[in-house]
């Protein structure tokens, strides 16, 4: 089920704008999805670090992921499809937007934002850095 960060439907009198409805997840790594529960910490998760925020924005008038318009500012997500669609979100953790993938599901009109936890890519990018360097050697 999708938890709306706004009212699903709800036209705020901007031409047929409608709030998508959006479903909040953690990625724990190894395809393991769980809902985010807002103030939870690894032990919530049993035990597992948070890799990656996982947005399911469900916008069934959307054609093409050409047309939404995804900007990650600070702690928060704004998604717009002109004349169609437009929410923010408020993201729990800080994200790497850098690093952020998008995947859109035409049939059930569903866009997907994978935006991997920076402390995640920091961490990543370290590992790499240390075993390049160890190689060298």
């Amino acid at each position: 089920s999708y938890a709306a960060y706004a009212r699903p439907g709800e036209d705020d009198g901007a031409g047929g704008v409608e709030a998508p409805q959006v479903r909040l997840l953690v990625d724990l790594g190894g395809g393991l999805l769980k809902a985010h529960r807002p103030g939870a910490g690894a032990a919530d998760y049993g035990g597992e670090e948070v890799r990656a925020l996982v947005v399911k924005l469900e916008m069934p008038r959307m054609a093409a992921a050409s047309e939404a318009d995804v900007d990650v500012s600070g702690d928060l997500l704004s998604v717009e499809v002109e004349g169609k669609y437009e929410v923010e979100v408020p993201l729990p953790y800080e994200v790497d937007d850098g690093a952020a993938d998008a995947a859109f599901d035409r049939r059930r009109g569903v866009l997907t934002l994978t935006l991997p936890l920076r402390a995640w890519t920091k961490k990543a990018y370290d590992r790499a850095l240390a075993q390049r360097e160890r190689e060298g050697e």
